[in-house]
């Protein structure tokens, strides 16, 4: 019973950082980012309007000098001819700490 407590409450809290996470790509990043729909997970996809690989791979770099963890699409691609993009997991951010 507590189990399903803590599951219905954290499905909520995961869906709350989720949407925070959407709202600002969609608002400070729209021009350079297209966010990948998606109704399960503990992450956001993006792929990268007009970005090389390798600048894909420098943001990274550059975001994690500031603490932010992102991931290149690429590492999850099957075949070579993939879109460039990131993936920003939020399973262990807090809310208040999203923008």
């Amino acid at each position: 019973m507590w189990f399903a407590r803590h599951v219905r409450r954290m499905r909520g809290v995961f869906r709350a950082r989720h949407e925070r996470i959407v709202e600002a790509l969609s608002r400070d990043f729209a021009e350079r980012l297209e966010v990948i729909p998606a109704a399960a997970g503990l992450h956001v996809s993006a792929y990268a309007r007009g970005a090389t690989t390798s600048e894909i791979k420098a943001v990274i770099s550059r975001a994690e000098h500031d603490g932010v963890g992102l991931q290149s699409l690429s590492m999850f691609a099957i075949g070579p001819d993939t879109r460039p993009g990131i993936l920003i997991g939020y399973g262990a951010i807090a809310i208040e700490r999203i923008e």
